[in-house]
């Protein structure tokens, strides 16, 4: 499911990942996709998120400094959806 919705985010914009699409690409079940995000928001959020969580973790010297450069590193890879 991920992967599904990651690859329409990425390739054809955010705009297009629908449950719909990812269900019917996925072969996966609409009920199936509820179950595990509750909804479009969170399996958008979930897919992006795995960019984000496999990233340099960033050492600013401070942990103001890190969570922002975090923050950054989610707002840089969503915009690149």
């Amino acid at each position: 499911m991920l992967d599904t919705a990651r690859e329409l985010i990425f390739r054809e914009g955010v705009s297009t990942c629908t449950i719909e699409a990812v269900a019917h690409r996925s072969g996966v079940a609409k009920t199936t996709i509820y179950r595990h995000y509750g909804g479009l928001d969170e399996l958008i959020f979930a897919a992006v998120a795995v960019d984000v969580s496999q990233a340099e973790v960033p050492d600013t010297g401070s942990l103001h400094g890190d969570l922002f450069q975090i923050q950054c590193n989610y707002v840089d890879s969503a915009r690149a959806a």
